[in-house]
């Protein structure tokens, strides 16, 4: 029935060890087959032309993904990449999204998204199979089994319900898989004093995603103190596992170190970390239950509908609301009940099993718990981030449990039946149906089995094939169900016109040569990544590893910017933007654009405002525009702009560029002028709240049954490009008519809107929907450009300008002949990273609002060099050479050790 392992011992030649790891191997097909065939039933690439982009997939994974490749085809080392997000520190990109091996076989694939886009849905099934070799592995070695079991058990985890609701968030899947391992890795240290498979297990998965190793490093400790208090074997023996297991962790912190400690430093500045020390001390409810009043009935409620979302086909989450995903199969459910009643396992085991099981139940209900498995951090959704790791224990626990069948007795069965029927009863009320019907009639059949093997009427190898069936069914169908519901988007036009786009690019950069370091963006957004999607140099940003300084700056300059969710995306804005971000070229892509959740942004893209835009070219419906405002990555400005500090409320968009133009310039008047509201209609402004400080502002709360409209008409006082700032709270697209032109806005964040050109006379009017039964706010702000203003402060800005010589991957080099002493400003975004040379000699680089490189620089001609080197880079490569000296020693000091006892 069962193979003993230790007649496996010691066979070397290839025929045994195939022979000896045959059911990893299976464990690792398994999977990977049920979820290819989920992909092909979709039609997903290379079968059909959908692909697994699911919301961060598509604005992050796969552009990241992108830029990874590129960077490897061209032998980059990939430290900096200008094209992520106006210029970013690379390695920490890499460290949260990329660190997987199987991202580096990139560079061997064809050029073309068609290639990219299958591979990534192949290393999908690669990383879902590995989920179920490396939990056979746990499996094997924690209960000393080699038999059939091992492929449906592991078949258990491997399509769990983290795993298929979360399988397009691929940056975690590398370190989810691996947790069998270290797990192993942990009994290996606690049981036979071996500890390679632990120190290496646990390095990987740090290194793959430090976020989901953070989430296993916890796990260790407490399944460490878990294991030791089951296998209690006095205090000494006790407190020397914990310096073993204290000592190698160590180790495996040491060889993540030239990853971990650079990313270190660049999540430091980012939002990410903002929450630290926002610990929440009122108690509270996980907002993914949806419960505000966080009262015992509704804890006991959440509960329930924890526990219960253990039921076959019940509804992944994916982004939205909901229950943990938990969900592992009913022969888990089945065998778990069977666990606690057995009388061959003992009551001490069986408190400490529940007592952990309990732990992750609490940690899924109460926000605080939550916060500390989410590294300190409120999340925003994708909720229950670690929930991979009660599947991992339910899953143990039914194979502890499945070790003793043998044993159980009519009491076991008689009780089991009784809970079971509770559970169903209590699913009922808060579960669907079908899932309750589905559930119950799993639990029939394999109670049945489970008789018919005890009384004799069943072999052991036809109720393990039996089992292994029902898994297979029941597992299958719910990752059909879940890969159906997550969903899938059409790879025909991804990235939308890309083919264009690219004719575009080249005539850009054939137009520009290679002395001229400039950005390319787009008149909207496709993805929030668009500069890594086409390989573009742009602006645009959504990245957990941004500086919360850059999206507080952008947003007050005008872009839709939000720190909280890490991102700043680039609109068609202002010159002002335009000119002090470096961009040269706009791209107007045909057909519009149109994002995951099929939300237009804009009806038909075109630039707007074309007054200092030219047409350069069109190739299949889409267009480029040439900048003629457009000033190099370097000129000097009045020393005046280090003066410009970060408002810590809201500030307007106009105002910022106003006070940023004068200061740089020295001309003190407003390059936007802004125009009053000429007649106002519809809602009651009254009865809002209004904000003196921000103009044209208000919060309203409602108890209204349907919504009204707000009317807002200007009349334009000069001819001239006009520019709007308009808030609601409406998640619907609204128009805004300009000198007969309508223009379409949705109002995600505070943003400069462009309007185009009015003559003098002209109407200009919103209509802004004050929502229903809701919390709300309103804005209303028209603008237009000073070009007399904007042009002399163009002349003198563009007096003194870098001459580029050379652009490397982490650098630049140029000249510039200072027509007078100032601040040399450039649009490279600010990094302690960044090192800047002036003849030769290294100068102190200073923030311009904290977002973009500048020094002072005096009268004369200068060579201008800036390096970037990620922080920490060296620091960590050092402390991961010492860690692996240390492994070293600690294997020599091992083998001694061995010999010395002999």
């Amino acid at each position: 029935m069962v193979k003993n392992l230790k007649s496996h011992y010691g066979k070397n030649g290839i025929k045994q060890k195939l022979s000896y790891n045959i059911f990893v191997i299976a464990a690792f097909l398994l999977p990977a087959f049920i979820v290819a065939v989920c992909f092909v039933i979709n039609k997903v690439e290379p079968f059909g032309r959908n692909i697994v982009m699911v919301s961060d997939a598509w604005h992050q994974y796969y552009p990241f993904l992108r830029e990874l490749q590129c960077m490897l085809k061209e032998g980059q080392l990939p430290l900096y990449s200008w094209n992520v997000g106006g210029g970013t520190n690379f390695l920490g990109v890499i460290a949260n999204y990329l660190a997987s091996p199987l991202n580096l076989l990139t560079v061997f694939l064809p050029e073309g998204h068609v290639w990219l886009e299958s591979y990534l849905a192949f290393t999908i099934v690669i990383r879902i199979g590995c989920a179920g070799g490396f939990m056979a592995v746990f499996l094997r070695k924690a209960f000393r089994r080699n038999d059939f079991s091992l492929v449906y058990f592991s078949l258990m985890y491997a399509l769990c319900g983290f795993i298929m609701g979360y399988y397009w968030n691929v940056m975690w899947l590398d370190s989810v898989a691996l947790l069998p391992l270290v797990a192993a890795g942990v009994i290996s240290v606690l049981k036979d004093g071996k500890y390679s498979l632990y120190i290496i297990s646990l390095a990987f998965c740090i290194i793959c995603n430090f976020y989901i190793g953070f989430v296993v490093c916890i796990f260790v400790l407490l399944f460490s103190i878990c294991y030791t208090a089951v296998n209690f074997k006095g205090f000494c023996h006790s407190m020397k596992n914990a310096g073993k297991m204290a000592g190698f962790t160590l180790i495996a912190f040491m060889l993540t170190a030239f990853m971990t400690v650079p990313a270190y430093f660049a999540l430091s500045k980012s939002d990410s970390m903002s929450d630290v020390s926002g610990f929440p001390l009122e108690y509270s409810i996980t907002g993914a239950y949806g419960y505000t009043d966080a009262s015992f009935g509704n804890t006991m409620l959440a509960i329930v509908r924890t526990v219960t979302n253990l039921l076959s086909y019940t509804r992944p989450i994916s982004m939205d609301k909901g229950e943990p995903n938990i969900f592992c199969s009913t022969l888990a459910v089945v065998l778990c009940v069977f666990y606690f009643v057995s009388d061959k396992i003992k009551l001490k085991e069986k408190i400490v099993s529940l007592s952990f099981l309990v732990i992750f139940i609490l940690s899924f209900v109460i926000n605080q718990l939550s916060f500390i498995w989410h590294g300190f951090n409120d999340v925003a959704m994708v909720y229950y981030r670690f929930s991979f790791l009660f599947s991992f224990v339910l899953v143990a626990m039914a194979y502890r449990a499945f070790s003793f069948m043998d044993t159980f007795g009519k009491k076991a069965f008689l009780v089991s039946s009784v809970i079971l029927s509770v559970y169903l009863v209590a699913a009922v009320f808060v579960q669907k149906t079908i899932s309750v019907i589905i559930t119950a009639a799993v639990i029939i059949i394999i109670m049945f089995l489970l008789f018919l093997y005890k009384k004799g009427k069943l072999k052991h190898r036809i109720l393990s094939v039996s089992l292994c069936l029902l898994v297979i069914c029941d597992m299958s169908v719910s990752a059909l169900y879940s890969t159906r519901f997550v969903g899938y988007y059409t790879g025909e036009d991804y990235p939308n016109q890309v083919t264009s786009v690219n004719k575009l690019i080249s005539i850009a950069e054939n137009n520009s040569g290679e002395s001229e370091l400039y950005r390319t963006e787009f008149v909207r957004p496709y993805s929030y990544n668009d500069g890594a999607l086409y390989s573009v140099f742009g602006i645009s940003a959504f990245n957990s590893m941004c500086r919360e300084d850059y999206a507080d700056f952008l947003s007050e300059f005008g872009l839709e910017a939000s720190k909280k969710n890490n991102m700043y995306l680039y609109v068609e804005s202002t010159p002002v933007t335009n000119l002090f971000l470096n961009i040269k070229y706009l791209i107007a892509r045909a057909d519009g654009t149109v994002d995951p959740e099929d939300v237009p942004v804009h009806i038909c893209e075109e630039v707007i405002d074309s007054r200092y835009m030219s047409l350069v070219s069109e190739k299949e419906g889409s267009k480029l525009y040439e900048n003629k405002a457009f000033l190099p990555v370097g000129f000097m400005t009045k020393t005046s702009l280090l003066d410009y500090e970060l408002y810590e409320s809201s500030r307007l968009p106009q105002d910022t560029q106003n006070e940023f133009f004068s200061l740089a310039t020295g001309i003190d008047k407003d390059v936007l002028v802004s125009v009053e509201a000429s007649k106002i209609s519809g809602a009651d402004l009254s009865a809002m709240k209004h904000y003196e400080s921000l103009g044209n502002y208000y919060t309203y709360q409602r108890t209204a049954t349907e919504d009204e409209v707000l009317t807002v008409q200007y009349v334009a006082p000069e001819d001239g490009s006009y520019y709007g700032v308009f808030r609601n709270s409406s998640k619907e697209k609204f128009a805004i008519n300009c000198g007969g032109r309508t223009v379409w806005d949705l109002d995600n964040d505070i943003h400069i809107t462009a309007l185009g050109t009015c003559r003098k006379g002209d109407t200009v009017s919103v209509n802004l929907p004050v929502i229903e039964s809701n919390n709300g706010r309103l804005g209303y702000y028209l603008f237009y450009l000073d070009e007399e203003v904007f042009e002399e402060g163009l002349d003198k800005l563009s007096q003194s300008t870098l001459q580029l010589s050379d652009k490397t991957a982490c650098g630049l080099k140029g000249t510039i002949n200072a027509k007078e002493d100032g601040l040399f400003y450039t649009s490279v975004l600010y990094d302690e990273g960044w090192k800047a040379y002036v003849d030769g000699k290294e100068t102190e680089i200073k923030s311009v609002a904290k977002t973009f490189c500048a020094f002072e620089l005096s009268e004369g001609e200068h060579e201008i060099e800036l390096r970037f080197t990620p922080v920490g880079v060296y620091s960590g490569f050092f402390v991961t050479i010492a860690g692996v000296i240390l492994f070293a020693l600690t294997g020599i000091i091992s083998v001694l050790y061995r010999k010395k006892k002999r």
